[in-house]
C-alpha cells in the first residue's frame, strides 16, 4: 500500500487567510463606529463657536482632520500585506511519518 499523496505547498489553503479577513472586517467596523462617534452632535456642537485656527473656523479644521485621520486609518487597514512564508515541502517540521 502506498502513502497518501500530499498536496503541493501552493495548493494548501493558507492557515490565516480567513482569520485575517475577519480581523480586517472587524477593524473596518471599529473605524465606522469611531467615525460616527467623533462626528456626532456633542463634539461638533462643542466646536461651533470656538474661534479661528490659522484663520479657519475650528469646526472646519476639526472636520478636515477627522476626515483625513479616518481615511488614513482605512488605508492602513486595507493595505496589501506581503504573504507570510508558510511551511514548505523542504521544511523537516512538516513531514508526515
Amino acid at each position: 500500500m502506498s502513502a497518501p499523496a500530499r498536496r503541493p505547498a501552493a495548493a494548501r489553503p493558507p492557515g490565516g487567510r480567513m482569520a485575517g479577513q475577519k480581523r480586517t472586517g472587524e477593524r473596518l467596523i471599529a473605524l465606522l463606529v469611531a467615525g460616527g462617534a467623533v462626528l456626532n452632535y456633542p463634539l461638533l456642537s462643542a466646536l461651533r463657536g470656538r474661534g479661528l485656527v490659522a484663520g479657519i473656523p475650528a469646526l472646519y479644521v476639526y472636520l478636515f482632520v477627522v476626515w483625513a485621520a479616518l481615511a488614513g486609518a482605512t488605508a492602513l487597514v486595507l493595505r496589501e500585506r506581503p504573504p507570510q512564508p508558510g511551511p514548505t515541502d523542504d521544511d523537516p517540521g512538516t513531514r508526515e511519518p
